[in-house]
């Protein structure tokens, strides 16, 4: 055989050896991570059936080891003293329900779902017609997503502790609140959010007294439509609550301790009992809110609060009223029967609008509202009543109010206002005050940078 032909042979070889090794290389899985499928872990792995769980002497179902559960079936009426799912383990859990429920007959006395601590997830299902808790934890790190709450009526809806996540739920027509200090863990209630969530047809929806730093975020509230006393929602201290929606029927709206933050949020009531839209405590953020047609005040703020760009209209007393050292700016206060702003000490009400309330502004007696700024307002068909002292009155615009501002205490200073009709009237003399001229038609030549105009 010539030199050529065994060069070529070997070389034909080689790429047959080559082919077989890559062919063979490639029936081999790949070493390293795996690309995603980017299936839901539930699907890869739903977990374990709750139906194949045992049973106790109080519960349909108990869940002892870490993991995560599915419902396959409604669970229906376990009776009295029986939880339909006991979780006795302190470590992960999750329970998909799957879209089925958890029915009871209303003569439960157990919670529905019972937790130990740990952290558990439970999500999209339904537990209705209960006569207890739909659930009770013990300190759990706890998540509830794309549930329904219907008809619950034990003493709260769900009595929980910190640490809870709340979202994308309906609580509907449960006799009682969702209650953040009804669980097992005394004291300060903190981590707790609620989301995109609807509470319907239910005389108090949340209370969260106890708890501190509550997030409330783009809720709705939709009350019995009926007069209540009952508070829709309580919350501690350090609150936030954004995009939220209470037309409550009737009931009070918003409860919230000292630091809340109140933001972007609508309060519709009714014009009956006695009842008002939102209270918050000391040194409280209000912006960009709706309130009106309750039968109290609309806000009621303590001190050292800000409340700024919110509407305040048809309140059956005052639209709002704030303690000392605040500031209500760029508000609007209209057909509030009994007034539209009482401020305490030292408040400065700057840039507001006042239309056809029972006053515009009222400065209380003496200590109560003296050092107030009032400036830039205007006021239609709505006086500002002065009975306090120490009080600036600059730059306001009246109109149709006779009179414009009433008199009643000495110590103020008036100056730059503007009035079409009425001006400065009262029952104490405005010498007793600096009150600069006010100037008519006549001689408005001869106005100074300080005058008040009458046209």
């Amino acid at each position: 055989m010539s030199i050529h032909r065994v060069v070529r042979s070997l070389a034909a070889a080689a790429v047959l050896v080559f082919a077989g090794s890559a062919a063979h290389a490639q029936l081999d899985p790949p070493s390293g991570p795996v690309e995603e499928t980017g299936t839901p872990l539930g699907e890869i792995n739903p977990g374990t059936p709750i139906s194949s769980l045992p049973s106790a002497a109080n519960a349909v179902h108990v869940i002892s080891e870490p993991g995560r559960y599915y419902l396959d079936r409604d669970i229906a009426d376990p009776g009295a003293g029986v939880f339909a799912i006991l979780v006795t383990t302190s470590t992960n859990v999750t329970i998909d329900m799957n879209g089925f429920a958890i029915d009871g007959n209303g003569a439960e006395t157990q919670a529905a779902i019972g937790l130990d601590a740990g952290v558990v997830t439970i999500e999209n299902g339904t537990i209705r017609d209960w006569g207890s808790f739909a659930i009770v934890e013990n300190d759990a790190t706890l998540t509830l997503r794309r549930l329904v709450l219907r008809n619950i009526a034990g003493a709260s809806a769900a009595a929980l502790n910190r640490y809870t996540v709340i979202e994308d739920c309906v609580f509907d027509a449960n006799a009682n609140p969702l209650r953040f200090n009804g669980g097992t863990v005394a004291g300060v209630q903190p981590g707790i959010v609620i989301k995109d969530t609807r509470f319907i047809a239910m005389p108090a929806a949340i209370d969260a007294s106890n708890a501190v730093g509550v997030q409330l975020l783009d809720c709705n509230f939709s009350g019995l439509g009926a007069a209540s006393s009952a508070i829709k929602v309580v919350l501690g201290a350090d609150a936030q609550v954004v995009r939220c929606n209470f037309h409550t029927g009737g009931e009070n709206g918003l409860q919230a301790g000292d630091g809340a933050q109140i933001l972007d949020s609508r309060f519709t009531g009714i014009v009956t009992g006695s009842t008002f839209g939102i209270s918050v405590g000391n040194a409280a953020v209000i912006s960009r809110c709706i309130v009106k047609n309750y039968s109290g005040n609309g806000i009621n703020a303590l001190n050292n609060c800000l409340i700024e760009g919110t509407a305040v209209n048809g309140c059956g007393a005052v639209g709002i009223l704030i303690g000392s050292t605040g500031i209500v700016r760029g508000c609007v206060f209209q057909d509030n029967v009994s007034g539209g702003l009482a401020p305490g000490f030292g408040v400065r009400i700057e840039g507001n609008t006042f239309r056809t309330n029972g006053y515009g502004v009222l400065l209380r007696t003496n200590a109560t509202s003296g050092d107030c700024l009032v400036k830039d307002n205007t006021f239609d068909e709505d006086q500002l009543i002065i009975d306090g002292f120490d009080n600036v009155i600059d730059g306001n615009t009246f109109t149709d109010s006779i009179p414009a501002i009433l008199h009643n205490s000495g110590g103020n200073l008036i100056q730059r206002n503007v009035f079409n009709a009425g001006g400065i009237g009262g029952s104490v003399s405005t010498a007793l005050s600096v009150v600069f001229p006010t100037r008519t038609g006549a001689d408005l030549a001869f106005a100074g940078p300080f005058d008040n105009i009458l046209y």
